[in-house]
């Protein structure tokens, strides 16, 4: 079926598969009609990978969703596929939590290619591949990184924003984490090079610490009790802040 969001550059290119098989039966004819460069595996099989690992037109697919996560060895075999040679942004939805699973992602032969990640997992402290993530001595060049929703406290977001995975970052979603003020100061401090727009909806952050942010290009504080001090914030940033 076409994506709930199938257009891309005004093309329908983003497709949504629960059937591995039945997308490897009809890739010739999708990928002859339409430019579709991002597919959203909705269900990831172990039956179906290898089949679906092998398939050549996986060359033209720019972005890949596992909606529902996956476990190892499904990544494995999936990631692996020498046919991934665009794929820049992965998206990995819940249940992607065990050992086996995050190894297999973090040790794929496409993700020190990525520019673009998200990851939702729904477990205390962000999950174990936020923590990967972050012991990562050469992670990829990310742009964009998209972690809301994925419970992460001040305590676990400080080793990330330690480590080299932020550097190039320049969107960084942190939407929906409980971070309080305590998560907003560490943000303050990080001295993050390369980021412009900051996504900090519904993480309960205090006005005391949100001057510090004042170089972004964009914050995102929508859903936050500011009360009185919205309009400080408002004056401070201008048009730049989404309150």
């Amino acid at each position: 079926a076409w994506a709930r969001d199938p257009f891309r550059r005004g093309l329908p290119g983003a497709v949504e598969v629960r059937d591995g098989a039945a997308f490897v039966a009809h890739a010739d004819a999708l990928f002859a009609r339409y430019p579709v460069e991002a597919v959203d595996l909705v269900k990831a099989r172990v039956a179906d990978m290898a089949e679906l690992a092998a398939c050549p037109w996986l060359g033209r697919v720019r972005s890949l969703s596992l909606t529902q996560g996956a476990g190892g060895p499904t990544v494995r075999r999936l990631l692996d596929s020498p046919h991934f040679e665009r794929l820049s942004e992965l998206h990995l939805g819940s249940h992607m939590t065990t050992p086996a699973a995050v190894a297999a992602v973090v040790g794929s032969r496409v993700f020190g290619r990525l520019t673009a990640l998200s990851v939702r997992e729904d477990r205390p402290g962000g999950g174990a591949l936020v923590g990967a993530l972050a012991r990562l001595a050469r992670p990829p060049r990310l742009r964009r990184l998209d972690l809301s929703s994925n419970r992460l406290s001040a305590a676990a977001l400080g080793p990330l924003l330690a480590s080299p995975a932020l550097a190039a970052v320049e969107d960084l979603n942190l939407s929906d984490n409980n971070l309080g003020a305590e998560g907003l100061g560490a943000l303050a401090g990080a001295g993050l090079p390369s980021l412009r727009a900051l996504n900090l909806a519904r993480t309960g952050p205090t006005a005391d610490g949100v001057g510090a942010l004042a170089g972004l290009l964009y914050l995102n504080l929508y859903g936050n009790p500011l009360g009185e001090a919205a309009g400080r914030v408002r004056k401070r940033f201008g048009s730049r802040a989404f309150l």
